[in-house]
């Protein structure tokens, strides 16, 4: 065999290897395998796909609504509906007993697996004040209360413009409460919110200064002043007006299960200005009351309204203390009664109740007038009845009177 010849076989044995090596490693590559395919052509500009990161994933919202099972409604097919209890239902009262039509509860769920209270609830209550949810499960719950519209409870709030440095503003928020709903649901209960009124009354006081000291005096609180409403044909003595207030704390006396909501403070006394509310239509007759001054009355329209300014003029003031003689142990049993007479007043009586929770040993009294004489009657169980007198003056502070009683024979 010739040279040539040799040399044509090996190169055409060289091309077939070239195709079958070609053929195995390209056109026959297995489907899905990460064998690449190379083509001929001009380079092309490569093609990034990115997945799309997805967002975190938010809290469902389920939107305020009643929800109300009907007959009509049919069968629930729902096989991941657990089943309902029957309701959370009531009343919802202030502390005087009285309905609070159109109010609005919301009803919300919460646990240790929700860092926030999950909104499941709303409703508008009746003119009853009755409210009522349905189909609700059994667990924790946060109930809170809004008032009708923008809110009905006047309050003050700091407002730098006013002579005052407050004005008074409407309030929503009434109180919230934490409960657990059981298997067989809460039915006619009595949800009890913060004290509404028939009509409030709002204003401003100036209090007569006479001396230096009282003009620099400790800004009044919102127990050194007080602003009440009552009726004019029964008139409210001051020691009367502390139990008032008290049994005003407590609330009514409500039949059945009653929750009490925990309503904020709401501020209606400042150092110059006060909002007052009725608890009746019949209560006409304003009396504001602060330490170290006369009583100031004003009669209003019976409806809501500002009565302007009020001025409060200085008088004397007794701060009595009670005492177990030799020991100074303090005696918060017992009664205190003030006789006042002279400067130009008829004769006055008032008797104090010495209060082991409230005030303690000490009686404070305001006499109504400036100057004149007092006597002091104080009588405790186990101790001899002790009697004292003495002169009226305006001072800066109240004229302290120490009573140290003697035990009993």
């Amino acid at each position: 065999m010739s040279g040539r010849r040799i040399t044509s076989l090996a190169v055409l044995g060289l091309l077939a290897a070239v195709a079958a090596w070609w053929w195995l490693t390209g056109a026959k590559a297995p489907s899905g395998s990460s064998a690449r395919v190379i083509e001929s052509g001009p380079a092309q500009p490569a093609t990034v796909m990115m997945e799309p990161i997805p967002e975190p994933a938010r809290p469902e919202l389920i939107e305020p609504t009643l929800r109300s099972r009907k007959a009509e409604d049919g069968p629930q097919d729902s096989a991941d509906e657990q089943p309902g209890i029957e309701s959370f239902s009531g009343w919802y009262v202030d502390e005087r007993g009285e309905p609070l039509p159109g109010h609005i509860l919301v009803l919300s769920q919460v646990g240790d697996a929700m860092p926030n209270p999950r909104l499941e609830a709303s409703t508008v209550t009746e003119e009853n004040g009755r409210f009522e949810f349905r189909d609700l499960q059994a667990g924790s719950r946060l109930i809170e209360a809004l008032g009708r519209g923008e809110g009905d409870l006047p309050v003050l709030v700091t407002d730098r413009a006013s002579p005052t440095g407050t004005r008074v503003a409407l309030a929503a928020g009434e109180g919230r409460l934490y409960l657990t709903v059981p298997q067989q649901g809460l039915c006619d209960v009595n949800l009890v919110g913060p004290r509404h009124a028939s009509f409030w009354v709002d204003g401003r006081f100036d209090r007569e200064i006479v001396s230096d000291k009282t003009a620099s005096e400790t800004p009044l609180t919102r127990w050194g002043v007080e602003a009440v409403l009552q009726r004019p044909a029964e008139p409210v003595e001051v020691g009367d007006r502390i139990e008032r207030r008290r049994s005003r704390r407590r609330g009514a006396d409500l039949p059945g299960l009653v929750l009490r909501l925990m309503s904020p403070e709401y501020r209606r006394i400042d150092t110059r200005a006060f909002v007052a509310g009725a608890d009746d239509p019949e209560d006409t007759q304003l009396v504001i009351s602060c330490q170290g001054y006369a009583e100031a009355i004003r009669n209003v329209s019976g409806r809501t309204e500002n009565v302007g300014t009020i001025q409060l003029a200085r008088v004397a003031s007794l701060s009595i203390e009670v005492c177990e003689a030799g020991f100074m142990n303090p005696v918060r049993s017992g009664s205190v009664e003030v006789k006042e007479t002279g400067g130009g007043r008829p004769d006055r009586q008032t008797r104090h109740e010495l209060d082991r929770m409230y005030g303690g040993n000490t009686v404070s009294h305001d006499c109504d007038r400036r100057t004149g004489h007092f006597e002091l009657r104080v009588c405790a169980p186990g101790y001899r009845p002790w009697e004292g007198a003495g002169d009226l003056a305006i001072a800066a502070e109240p004229q302290h009177v120490l009573v140290e009683l003697l035990p009993a024979d």
